[in-house]
């Protein structure tokens, strides 16, 4: 993983772009490796105009010098940086109601199995503790959405570790992938420009 992941995340006062698996940080509970791109006026996010396009277009062009990212999630670190991002989404999402409020991660990530790379106990401890805080998110009214993006040569299968992490089984799981792709075309529609910064990114929370 080089960037693991952008969530886009909305609540009643604040509209926040986060990334993780980074070199620096920026969240207000000082975790490593995650980075919170705060939009001031959140209307932009559902219209979104040339001004918030060039701001994520600075963000693109300047990633490398002053954000940076890290060769994923390192087991000798012991260091969970997807288990930070959802800890960061919950906290910034932690204001009103989920009856009055819609709270939402998008997940994008072309790694479909993020501690492949892991075995034994390691593997287990992250696994474990990664799911259960995506879980405590989902019950406090909190949707965890995955757009995944699937590299050249390899299809993105879900099953090893995401199928757990967003609550998917039987049909869902079936229709998952269509699904994905029917969202995809729905958001280069609107967000053409944005989508771009998607995209090129190697792995998006």
């Amino acid at each position: 993983m080089d960037l693991d992941a952008d969530d886009i995340f909305r609540d009643d006062d604040d509209d926040l772009h986060n990334q993780f698996s980074l070199r620096e940080k920026k969240n207000i509970q000082d975790l490593n490796g995650v980075f919170v791109f705060n939009v001031v006026e959140r209307e932009f996010l559902d219209r979104p105009n040339a001004r918030l396009i060039k701001e994520f277009d600075s963000i693109e062009e300047t990633f490398s010098k002053n954000i940076g990212s890290k060769q994923g999630i390192v087991s000798a670190t012991r260091e969970n940086s997807l288990y930070n991002a959802i800890w960061v989404a919950q906290a910034l999402l932690r204001k009103g109601s989920a009856k009055t409020v819609d709270k939402r991660m998008l997940l994008f990530t072309n790694e479909d199995d993020p501690f492949g790379s892991m075995n034994g106990a390691i593997k287990s401890d992250m696994t474990r503790t990664t799911l259960q805080r995506a879980k405590d998110a989902r019950d406090l009214g909190i949707s965890i959405e995955l757009l995944p993006l699937s590299c050249p040569d390899e299809v993105f299968n879900v099953s090893p570790f995401y199928a757990d992490l967003i609550g998917l089984e039987g049909d869902d799981l079936v229709d998952f992938m269509p699904s994905a792709g029917n969202k995809y075309v729905i958001l280069s529609t609107m967000f053409s420009g944005l989508f771009l910064v998607f995209v090129r990114s190697n792995h998006m929370a």
